[in-house]
This record gives C-alpha cells, structure tokens and sequence, in this order.
C-alpha cells in the first residue's frame, strides 16, 4: 500500500496495525519510490521537430515550465508510486506562488 502511494497513516486505518508497527517496514518502500523518481526525473526527453533545444532532462523540462509561472526552478517535489498493475506514475507537486496584482 505504501508503494501505491498510502502513508503509514492510512496503511494502519486499512489494516488494524499500529502506526509504529507499519512505520518499521516503510523506511526500505519510500526509498524505492524516491528512487524511481529520481529516475524519471533524469530521463533525457527528445525534442521534436528539431527546434535546436537540444536534449534535456524532464527534471529541467518541468523546471523550465515552472520557472515561466514564476515558480522556482527546484520548487518542485517529485514522488512515484505504483499501480496494481505494476507500472510505475510519477507525480511532481509545487507550490502555486501568489502574485500581486
């Protein structure tokens, strides 16, 4: 369940267990899923059309697309979780910032 994305919170309301006691196995999960965002983070993306951008990283794609929303470049925290049919969804939140009008 934490693998899909649950805290240890919910995982304890689902299955009757302590807090704590998920606690204990969550450590090993929630390092597998920083893991694999950083991997979808470094993934090199190709540019279509040839528009003489060069390579870049999704990571600076999305830093690219937040900074021109006046958001910063590194704003964003990046989290995967995966599905029940074992593939894999990225997810990067930020916080909107407000501006004075």
């Amino acid at each position: 369940m934490i693998r899909a994305g649950a805290s240890a919170r919910e995982v304890a309301e689902r299955t009757g267990w302590s807090v704590e006691r998920v606690a204990r196995f969550e450590g090993p999960v929630l390092a597998e899923r920083e893991h694999v965002a950083n991997l979808a983070r470094d993934v090199v993306l190709r540019v279509r059309g040839g528009d003489g951008r060069g390579e870049e990283t999704l990571g600076e794609r999305v830093g690219e697309r937040l900074a021109a929303r006046g958001v910063a470049a590194d704003g964003a925290t990046w989290d995967a979780y995966r599905g029940e049919d074992g593939t894999w969804s990225q997810k990067a939140s930020y916080q909107p910032t407000m501006v004075d009008v």
